[in-house]
């Protein structure tokens, strides 16, 4: 599964639970049981969980030039793990792709 899809399914989840918290909310503010209290703190508990999930996965970087003419010199440069590419390019004097 790419990160694409799981940040996707992510943000379906939290929106679900976002939208599952107004309700309880609600109810909660007219009085009902307990039980609603509890189903919220659940909600945000899951809901907290997806996004520091989200926040942390990251996701690979990714550095790309396409369909491009340059006369001088190009730089990719990058502060953490990346795939790097240049294709269908013309480059006029240097490549250089730098990762830190």
């Amino acid at each position: 599964m790419s990160n694409n899809v799981k940040r996707g399914a992510a943000a379906a989840v939290t929106f679900a639970i976002a939208a599952a918290v107004n309700i309880a909310t609600g109810m909660v503010t007219q009085r009902w049981s307990l039980a609603w209290v509890l189903a919220t703190v659940a909600f945000v508990l899951v809901g907290g969980a997806l996004q520091w999930w989200l926040s942390v996965q990251g996701g690979d970087a990714t550095q790309k030039i396409s369909g491009t003419k340059v006369g001088g010199s190009v730089t990719q440069r990058s502060s953490t793990p990346a795939s790097q590419a240049v294709l269908e390019s013309e480059v006029g004097r240097d490549l250089s792709q730098e990762q830190g």
